[in-house]
């Protein structure tokens, strides 16, 4: 199976670009910070405005062709599903949200196929199978293919006896970042794995975020150059930047420093776009959020910090920025806006799921909800000996368009007879004669 989306994520984080001094010690915090302006972002009451009208998504389709019919159908490593729950076989037509996906057919004693396809009014896809080599089939033999909703999973190969917290999940479900207290040292650390029905890899210690004060709360920008963290107790956002995602990390950057030595920074969240990160600032027991943007023309790369309030407090977005979720243990809550410089709404309900062995932390960012909603990943205590967890939320995607499909006719494909020379042609009624002049 391809897994170009996986390895583009994964490669460029493993890197161990060297150790970094465990004592290594930051820029000066010369460079001070404006008083932060409080305005912008505030969060709306449910009383003073109106729920926003529910997003509306564009459906693209492709048609899905192999040799032999009779192949099972997967979207970006899900399986698509008839409506008595089996799994669509080829050929076949499947609905989507519009842009690119990756298609994979799969059948059980052969080796996965799949390719990035953008998805439009009516794509294509015809998938050579007659001579796939034998072997096992990764997407059918997923172990997390048949999980059931609200059975919590404990991510054993990403826990010790050490102590793992602040999960955050890559676009494609994939990749994870999170920071631990373990054998190998504070820091934070990624893993990848072959599908999001997979189990995670053993996880690999970014060396370059090595130090001797516990970071926290990484997340990673679209581009996956920027790996942005939290130095809690020194109140620092850092951050480790490429050139491209397989290029090797250049030495931690502190994109943020604030001139009160007594500032905590417990979480933070870079978007997408890196144009912004959302951040965490305690002092003196008083917990608030700020958003901090890029400034090239100061010496410290980012600045601009405005007070922000939106629930929840600790950053737990979409990439995108445009929703940010709640979790209590019990309750998963979403809070929308249609632009990253408006107000939320109010919060919806997205799913009731009770996690007997979850421990709310009003210090850590915690838990991180997949893109397409299907997903929680949490650490259950991350104040003593946590670990990390994930939990389904629904059967297919929450957000966006759920995954569709119809049976079609098969591809007709014209064949040559095999005998007949180039030069030949076939025979007619009529011989050949001489045009007239």
């Amino acid at each position: 199976m391809t897994t170009e989306t996986a390895w583009r994520f994964l490669l460029g984080l493993i890197v161990a670009a060297g150790w970094c001094g465990c004592g290594q010690s930051d820029p000066s915090r010369s460079d001070a910070l404006p008083a932060p302006q409080r305005i912008e972002e505030q969060i709306l009451s449910e009383e003073s405005t109106p729920g926003l009208p529910q997003p509306k998504f564009i459906a693209g389709a492709c048609r899905v062709y192999t040799s032999e019919p009779g192949w099972s159908v997967f979207i970006d490593g899900y399986p698509v599903r008839n409506p008595d729950g089996s799994i669509l076989q080829t050929p076949c037509r499947v609905t989507a949200v519009i842009g690119a996906h990756s298609v994979g057919v799969a059948r059980e004693g052969q080796l996965d196929q799949s390719r990035i396809v953008t998805f439009a009014e009516d794509a294509e896809l015809v998938f050579e199978t007659a001579t796939a080599p034998t072997g096992e089939s990764v997407l059918l033999s997923a172990p997390f293919l048949t999980t059931a909703i609200g059975e919590p999973i404990e991510l054993t190969s990403l826990n010790t006896t050490g102590r793992e917290f602040d999960p955050f999940l890559s676009p494609d479900g994939r990749g994870l970042l999170f920071a631990a207290e373990r054998a190998e040292g504070k820091g934070i650390y990624t893993a990848s794995r072959l599908s999001p029905l997979h189990p995670f890899d053993s996880p690999t210690l970014l060396r370059l975020t090595s130090s001797i004060d516990q970071p926290a709360s990484p997340s990673v920008n679209g581009a996956a150059t920027m790996v942005v963290y939290t130095l809690p107790s020194k109140g620092r956002i850092r951050a480790l930047t490429r050139t491209s995602p397989l290029a090797d990390f250049e030495q931690p950057k502190v994109l943020l420093a604030d001139e009160d030595l007594t500032a905590r920074y417990p979480s933070a969240q870079v978007l997408s776009s890196a144009e912004r990160i959302y951040f965490t600032r305690e002092t003196e027991g008083i917990l608030e959020t700020r958003v901090t943007t890029p400034t090239p023309e100061r010496s410290q790369p980012f600045g601009n910090v405005m007070i922000v309030q939106f629930p929840g407090v600790h950053p737990r977005l979409s990439t995108d920025g445009l929703r940010q979720y709640l979790f209590d243990g019990q309750t998963l809550l979403r809070a929308r806006r249609t632009a990253t410089n408006l107000p939320f709404g109010p919060t919806e309900e997205v799913a009731q799921i009770e996690l007997s062995g979850y421990q709310a932390s009003a210090g850590h960012r915690q838990f991180c909800v997949s893109d397409d909603e299907q997903w929680l990943f949490y650490s259950d205590d991350p104040v003593s000996a946590g670990d990390l967890w994930m939990v389904r939320l629904s059967a297919g995607p929450g957000w966006g368009l759920p995954l569709s499909g119809t049976t079609i006719e098969p591809r007709v494909i014209a064949k040559t007879d095999p005998e007949m020379r180039p030069e030949e042609h076939a025979a007619t009624d009529a011989p050949d004669v001489e045009p007239e002049t």
